[in-house]
């Protein structure tokens, strides 16, 4: 399998975490959960189509054929990635795609959509310009030059947003959005608008995600540190990464992974977000 990871140079940097190319034609991984993370992804198919499998009702699918984004999330999505597939994507920081898209990214939440429905022949005739370009490097050119395009000269940051998002990022423990809002200078009525536009989770919820990702990556690091040692002290990273207790911390893997956190360390893949189930 192929996996390579690019990441921009600014002004992009500021919007876009990496750009991804993952080739996996002749090798088949079946039923893969994929746990909310806090970014937004956009995706081009350079193989054969992928699956999106109905979290309440696993028989039933949609299939994706070109290229679609999947906006911030709330709960997992269960993916089939067929034996050929090949993919080309944007990963985007919180709140970076909105300069690319511009309409309120709180519409995208928990959604799937195909582009060419957002861009038409554009993303169209990007697909096939990357299916004819030779190698990587200049499959990530194309994908910098998409989004300069986008984003016509114009990629700013709102700075309440940004301010707002630093605060997040940094985990500051027992954050209120009522003391966000009034450390910013504005009322949490605008402060919650502007996430809905911006980021298209609210801030609070935003946060919860970021501490669950925050759990994934101690989960990683003591594995690391603890080579062949597979017990994991939960109650010992819930309070590492902010939570009152482990039932808190229970709760948060419950709501967004559907699974509680020992059942997650015995099915989950080489990456923290994704989980195995076939």
């Amino acid at each position: 399998m192929l996996h390579l990871i690019h990441r921009p140079k600014f002004p992009l940097s500021r919007f876009v975490e990496y750009f991804w190319m993952v080739d996996c034609q002749g090798m088949h991984f079946g039923r893969e959960k994929i746990l909310p993370d806090g970014a937004i992804e956009l995706i081009i198919n350079l193989g054969s189509p992928q699956k999106l499998v109905n979290n309440d009702q696993p028989e039933r699918h949609t299939l994706f054929k070109k290229s679609w984004i999947s906006g911030e999330r709330k709960n997992f999505l269960i993916v089939d990635t067929t034996p050929d597939y090949f993919g080309i994507g944007i990963r985007f920081r919180p709140g970076g795609a909105f300069p690319f898209l511009q309409f309120p990214l709180s519409e995208l939440t928990d959604q799937v959509i195909e582009m060419d429905r957002l861009w038409g022949n554009f993303i169209n005739d990007v697909r096939d310009q990357l299916g004819e370009s030779p190698s990587p490097s200049s499959k990530f050119r194309i994908l910098e030059g998409l989004l300069l395009k986008k984003g016509n000269g114009a990629l700013e940051h709102h700075p309440i947003i940004d301010a707002a998002l630093t605060r997040l990022l940094n985990q500051e423990e027992d954050l209120s959005i009522k003391t966000l809002a009034q450390d910013l200078g504005v009322s949490q009525k605008h402060l919650l608008r502007l996430f809905d536009r911006v980021v298209g989770l609210t801030p609070k919820l935003l946060a919860r995600v970021l501490k669950f990702q925050k759990v994934l990556q101690s989960v990683e690091q003591h594995l690391s540190r603890n080579a062949g040692k597979q017990r994991v002290h939960w109650t010992q990273i819930a309070y590492e990464c902010g939570y009152y207790d482990q039932a808190h911390l229970i709760h948060d893997f419950q709501a967004f992974s559907g699974m509680n956190p020992t059942a997650y360390f015995a099915q989950k893949g080489p990456y923290p977000n994704y989980i195995f189930l076939e």
